[in-house]
């Protein structure tokens, strides 16, 4: 609930969630972020936050895009899962 809260300022302080301007976030923008009230000021949760959006820039560029890369796991097609009972669902 406490991050549900604070959503729309996270959304602000992290520049819209757009990776490009989180992979070259400073140390500067960091201290920044470690001062801002309206979030949750924890240097390894902002840190975190920057490495995934380095490792999501990655993927887009290994992959041509993030979605063909998640798409890869299933062969580019919908897996439709029917099951009948607890056993049946796939792990």
């Amino acid at each position: 609930m406490t991050i549900l809260r604070k959503r729309e300022h996270f959304r602000e302080a992290y520049d819209g969630f757009d990776p490009k301007k989180m992979a070259r976030y400073s140390e500067r923008k960091i201290t920044g972020l470690l001062a801002d009230p309206g979030i949750i000021r924890n240097r390894r949760m902002i840190e975190a936050a920057i490495g995934n959006a380095k490792a999501f820039l990655a993927v887009q560029k290994e992959f041509g895009s993030f979605d063909s890369y998640m798409w890869s796991f299933v062969g580019g097609k919908t897996i439709q899962n029917s099951p009948r009972r607890p056993a049946e669902i796939r792990v």
